[in-house]
């Protein structure tokens, strides 16, 4: 019995003590109430109210059409030829080629030449030629040619832009002359001269 009242005394002494210590124990520190209070971090797809938006469908970005360069094909040249007399000895004749550069501008370029059998003739710086109403001068190179074959030797080549002003006007008129100055074949020739038209109007070839 007397150890009994012992045991219990030593319990409640111990039962003290602890109820000492817990009350002389320091106070747990309060929470920091100067941090700023934290929010969860929601995703850029989620509105305020917590709903996910409906995706909106982007409209496709528009295509800039592709910039295309449109040629016209270049049209075929048209030749043509103003022969020299085939019953002459010695006559100039002239090779022609217009070439369209739109509807009503052709750029010409002609070629002159001689049409003889031998010849001997120096240079020249006194030959014409005229389209319409247009006149140049050209210098023409020594010829020596000894043979008894006829042949065809240029005198000159000139080239110019010409635009078609009228119904009448898709014919130009060609002339050329060069001088000679000399007898051929027993017949005294000062100057071969030569006349023609250049026509706008026929098929290319």
């Amino acid at each position: 019995m007397v150890n009994d009242m012992k045991t219990k005394r030593i319990f409640f002494l111990v039962l003290t003590l602890a109820l000492l210590l817990c009350a002389c124990a320091p106070n747990a520190k309060p929470a920091d109430t100067d941090a700023a209070p934290t929010t969860p971090l929601l995703p850029d797809s989620i509105t305020e109210t917590g709903e996910v938006p409906s995706p909106v469908p982007s409209e496709p970005a528009a295509t800039k059409p592709e910039e295309t360069e449109t040629v016209t094909p270049q049209s075929e040249p048209i030749r043509g030829e103003i022969p020299a007399d085939p019953a002459a000895k010695i006559a100039l004749s002239l090779e022609w080629t217009a070439q369209p550069l739109s509807e009503k501008q052709y750029r010409i370029t002609v070629i002159l030449s001689l049409n003889s059998f031998s010849v001997f003739v120096g240079e020249r710086s006194d030959g014409e030629l005229s389209f319409g109403t247009r006149r140049i001068t050209y210098h023409s190179d020594k010829i020596e040619y000894d043979r008894t074959k006829k042949t065809k030797i240029a005198l000159t080549e000139y080239t110019f832009d010409y635009e078609v002003s009228g119904t009448g006007a898709r014919s130009v008129p060609v002339s050329a002359s060069w001088r000679f100055g000399g007898v051929y074949a027993g017949t005294p020739i000062d100057w071969l001269t030569l006349d023609g038209t250049i026509s706008l109007d026929q098929t290319a070839r």
